[in-house]
């Protein structure tokens, strides 16, 4: 059996109160009280921010759900598929080393990162300077 006591518990009579320690074990398995909504989907700025050679770009996923990141150029044109893939709920962080879906180093400029999410899109702008 195992108690604890707390110091400054105690019952009408003056005895401490002991509380068995099972009491303290159970928890929520996500950790999250019911009735809380999730954090809203946020996709990050890349840092660091003009890069060289390698930005982390990191989004909170307020679901469980397929989640694409997409790199384009100024022209519209696809440079990268950075995730295709599921993501549990939470922050996820992915790295851009600056190549291409071919693995060629691409040039320095303004770069474009798209999140879609839940139904969701959102963009962003990141510069690479070699």
């Amino acid at each position: 059996n195992r108690y604890i006591y707390i110091d400054d518990a105690f019952d009408a009579s003056g005895n401490p109160q002991i509380i068995d320690l099972d009491f303290f074990n159970s928890c929520d398995a996500t950790g999250v009280p019911e009735g809380t909504p999730p954090a809203p989907l946020a996709l990050r700025q890349n840092y660091p921010n003009p890069f060289n050679p390698v930005t982390v770009i990191s989004f909170n996923s307020p679901a469980i759900g397929r989640a694409v990141l997409k790199v384009y150029d100024v022209k519209g044109a696809l440079v990268k598929i950075l995730l295709d893939d599921f993501v549990a709920v939470g922050e996820v962080s992915v790295r851009w080393d600056g190549k291409d879906e071919s693995g060629k180093r691409v040039n320095s400029g303004v770069y474009f990162y798209e999140l879609r999410l839940g139904g969701e899109r959102v963009s962003r702008k990141m510069v690479l300077l070699r």
